[in-house]
């Protein structure tokens, strides 16, 4: 800018100079009574000075365009430069190590260098993927996994440091079954003594949550559970050797507060693409919920059956659930699973509502494992994939399972859907689909993760 203004100062005296002495020229032939060739000689200088005149006028006016497309440009660099500085001194939002704010006069100096250090300088990775200051060659691009639509109880990214995340959710399954027992003896196989019981149950259950997260480091966060459970359930029975001509329908509900979880999770290593990332997981369960032996049963047994009159809202028991979660990033998909065992605490001296006492239960453990796939379809959606499985133990009274007790097995195929409403907030919508004859028939879970 300065280069062009002396310029034209220089070119302003060049013009001033050229017409000061055309006047004296001028003047003094007028004084010495000039001949008729020296005023033409003098006309014709006049003239050639006149010519030079307007070729520094078009001159100047070309200067003075270039001189304010420069200024547009160092404007537009400016804005640039503000934005750079606007960026690099955010802190890191990802779970990364925040970054140091950069100076003015660094980045100053970073400008100086021309447009072309500048556009190098915006391909550098942003504050959620580098902890790097300008000049410098990033280190590391990823230290999270990638997001991916959640379909399982554990997430796959953890909370930054100091951050903290509420997620409200809402869950609807349904289940049914058909069951038929019978409750005597035979005196052989053509003459039933007692009462054949055929059932076919229905399930509906809904449950809503309040989880909250919090980062204590960038590689380990604590999460508190708070469930509130509203069941109902339909039995239609038709009890044979009875006076009984149609079916018969009991209907029970029960509706309070679930078993509430603490769990915590660490992220073991760095990894990246086409390298794993490994999250460790330890749960608490507790049995905060109504269990099955305080509600109310229907004491007509054995036609009653000790049905519940009220629906339990929680298991009874403690349980305790490590486990581990891989995922592994690869263009375009991401792949994740995981593995665990649920340590379920036996209880002793439990007595129900009708009076029967069982002494010591235990509910027998689980292995759970789940795989899937996440694959992202825009910047703010992506699709999940999975199939997650629970083998519970048999259950034991007195360190004896009841004759009839089977290993329970629990597949669930599950798909899932996520949206990023806003910077913070996520909508994750997941279905799962029953595949074993325990497992319920449908899940619907809709989830609102919010950062702050």
């Amino acid at each position: 800018m300065f280069h062009g203004f002396n310029y034209r100062h220089q070119r302003g005296h060049a013009i001033v100079g050229a017409v000061l002495v055309a006047a004296l020229s001028v003047t003094a032939s007028v004084c010495a009574e000039p001949s008729q060739t020296e005023l033409n000689l003098l006309k014709q200088k006049l003239k050639e000075e006149g010519i030079r005149l307007n070729a520094l006028t078009r001159s100047l006016a070309q200067h003075e365009e270039q001189l304010q497309s420069d200024r547009a440009a160092l404007d537009a660099q400016r804005l640039r430069i503000d934005a750079l500085l606007k960026q690099l001194g955010m802190t890191q939002e990802a779970g990364v190590l925040g970054r140091t704010p950069v100076s003015a006069t660094t980045l100053q100096a970073q400008a100086g260098r021309g447009a072309q250090d500048i556009a190098q300088a915006e391909q550098q990775p942003s504050p959620a993927q580098s902890p790097q200051t300008v000049g410098q060659a990033p280190q590391r691009t990823d230290t999270k996994p990638p997001e991916v639509a959640p379909i399982f109880q554990q997430p796959g990214v953890l909370t930054p440091k100091g951050k903290f995340s509420l997620e409200p959710s809402l869950q609807y399954a349904y289940s049914s079954s058909n069951r038929v027992s019978v409750i005597g003896f035979e005196i052989f196989p053509a003459l039933l003594i007692g009462v054949l019981d055929i059932r076919t149950a229905n399930r509906e259950t809904y449950t809503a949550t309040l989880t909250g997260r919090y980062g204590i480091t960038n590689r380990f966060e604590i999460e508190a559970k708070l469930p509130y459970i509203y069941r109902r359930e339909t039995l239609q029975t038709r009890e044979f050797l009875e006076a009984s001509f149609r079916d018969g329908e009991f209907s029970s509900s029960g509706a309070g507060l679930g078993d509430v979880e603490l769990t915590g999770r660490y992220q073991f290593n760095d990894g990246g693409m086409e390298k794993a990332y490994y999250v460790g997981t330890l749960r608490l369960k507790t049995h905060t919920g109504k269990d099955q032996f305080e509600v109310d049963r229907d004491p007509d047994f054995p036609r009653g059956g000790g049905r519940f009159r009220e629906q339990p809202t929680g298991t009874g028991f403690y349980g305790v659930q490590p486990g581990l979660t891989v995922i592994y990033p690869t263009d375009p998909a991401v792949f994740f699973g995981s593995v665990s065992y649920l340590w379920n605490m036996k209880r002793n001296n439990i007595t129900d509502s009708i009076g029967r006492s069982f002494g010591e239960v235990d509910p027998g453990d689980a292995v759970g494992f789940n795989f899937g796939m996440g694959l992202s379809l825009n910047e703010r959606a992506s699709l999940s994939l999975g199939y997650d499985h629970n083998i519970f133990g048999k259950t034991k009274v007195n360190g004896v399972a009841p004759a009839g007790e089977l290993t329970t097995q629990i597949g669930t195929f599950l798909i899932g859907f996520s949206y990023k409403l806003t910077p913070k907030t996520n909508m994750n919508l997941s279905m799962g689909i029953g595949v074993t004859k325990d497992a319920p028939d449908i899940q619907l879970t809709l989830r609102f993760p919010t950062t702050f």
